[in-house]
């Protein structure tokens, strides 16, 4: 590793609509929820989220020197896999590295399971409905980590961190 260097960094909400700035980041964090949802948030927020990332890292990137760059998106884990696939395989032909933190919630004895371990995915293949868990072998993103308990959010980034300096360094 010759050189490390930071440039920005700034929470990006997803919801209605993505914003980008540093302002905004301690009310953000402070009302850090996955409750915001709109009609078609499931189809496009993480999609649109990989977009706006793929165009800022494309701006500040120095064309002489080759640089990996790191988005860390903290996300409930429900989005539409096809439609973010193409994003991520465009992000990392960039060697920029979308790292997905899933926050999930474990199940609660008497309650049915909202975890992400439990979702699955429907298919459709020549007219056949192939069922298979959501978090398969066809999930867009090759680094993710999924966190059910919140204390250890910390800890994991800097994991996930320190992993992605040994991946660059490669």
């Amino acid at each position: 590793l010759n050189s490390t260097e930071y440039d920005s960094g700034a929470p990006i909400p997803l919801g209605h609509h993505a914003e980008f700035g540093r302002p905004m980041a301690e009310d953000l964090i402070r009302n850090f929820t996955f409750k915001e949802q709109s009609e078609t948030s499931h189809n496009r927020g993480l999609t649109k989220l990989l977009q706006l990332t793929t165009h800022i890292f494309d701006h500040v990137h120095a064309a002489s020197i080759p640089v990996s760059q790191m988005a860390l998106i903290v996300t409930d884990g429900r989005f539409n896999k096809a439609a973010v696939r193409q994003w991520v395989h465009t992000a990392l032909s960039r060697q920029q590295y979308p790292l997905l933190i899933i926050v999930d919630r474990p199940k609660e004895e008497g309650q049915p399971s909202t975890s992400v371990f439990d979702l699955k995915a429907v298919q459709y293949e020549n007219g056949t409905c192939m069922v298979s868990p959501y978090l398969s072998p066809d999930f867009p993103f090759p680094f993710y980590v999924v966190i059910q308990d919140m204390a250890a959010l910390p800890r994991v980034l800097a994991d996930v961190v320190r992993q992605w300096f040994e991946m660059a360094v490669r």
